[in-house]
């Protein structure tokens, strides 16, 4: 039976959830765990969308991630592949690891994005038991909303935190109260918020990703002071920084295949655009040409 096209667009927010197959669960450990959120990083420095929430649980994960312009199905394939290479590297096995694709669902309002956190947040309860605290559960972000850190360097906590006034303590008791009482884990309803909402401007920006490769060449060239003429340069390891930054964008910002890249830059091997593109993930999250790209073409 032909897959279903999956609804999506490019500046949506998703609710995703992964499910391991019936065989094995998903995560056997604190490591498979750590592993995973560690993924969700690198993946992030790679297609440069956000996320607003997570929990992991044994045979399944849930988060909220809002595209910022990527696509959603290449961000949650490299995310899936490269975790279950380590599941099966780990526990000598072959085969699935996930059951089928992932699921998703667009939030499309507010409400729905505050609902499904909340739930989100509270679906540790049937793991923890009735006598211990959602609060003690390491791999949710609620403790990072609650705490006001970032413990994995992988959330965007900044819009859910506005929304609900986190940043005050009484409204983080109330949201806390909330989740760990009134939220009905099995299902996500549409019900009434009984918390702060604010009023104050929480407009969401993307960044498009079909930019042209001049745009990104140039900007590269100009971040660097260097000429843009020096990508074409094969051989020279003088330029590897220009060369590895400009892939990696123009992977990221043009959309543009490792064949296309290898096209535009004079035939280099496929091999060697991949491990370029990998080079500029690494240098860009060392300095700020990524997050000045942003804000001058955000939209």
């Amino acid at each position: 039976m032909p897959r279903v096209a999956r609804i999506k667009t490019n500046n949506s927010m998703f609710h995703i959830m992964v499910h391991s197959i019936s065989e094995i669960q998903l995560f056997n450990d604190t490591e498979d765990k750590e592993i995973y959120l560690a993924l969700i990083k690198k993946a992030k420095a790679k297609f440069n969308f956000k996320l607003y929430a997570f929990a992991l649980m044994n045979t399944h994960a849930h988060l909220v991630i809002d595209c910022f312009g990527s696509d959603i199905s290449k961000v949650m394939h490299y995310l899936n592949l490269c975790y279950s290479i380590h599941y099966n590297n780990k526990y000598n096995r072959r085969g699935p690891v996930f059951q089928d694709r992932f699921k998703s669902k667009i939030i499309d309002s507010t409400k729905y994005l505050i609902n499904v956190c909340s739930y989100i947040h509270a679906n540790p309860k049937d793991l923890l038991g009735k006598d211990n605290k959602l609060i003690n559960y390491p791999y949710n972000s609620l403790i990072d909303y609650m705490q006001g850190c970032n413990r994995f360097k992988i959330l965007d906590s900044s819009f859910l935190v506005t929304l609900l006034g986190l940043n005050q303590t009484i409204n983080k008791k109330q949201y806390y109260s909330f989740i760990s009482h009134d939220i009905d884990t099995s299902i996500i309803k549409d019900v009434e918020i009984p918390f702060y909402m604010s009023q104050s401007n929480t407009t969401r920006t993307y960044i498009p990703r079909l930019l042209s490769p001049d745009l990104i060449i140039n900007y590269v060239a100009h971040y660097l002071n260097v000429s843009p003429k020096y990508i074409y340069m094969k051989y020279s390891h003088e330029y590897t920084t220009l060369r590895a930054l400009t892939c990696f964008m123009l992977h990221a910002f043009s959309n543009l295949s490792h064949k296309a890249i290898s096209k535009l830059l004079g035939n280099i091997s496929i091999s060697r655009i991949s491990s370029l593109i990998n080079h500029g993930v690494y240098l860009a999250s060392h300095i700020s040409i990524i997050e000045d790209f942003i804000h001058l073409n955000a939209q």
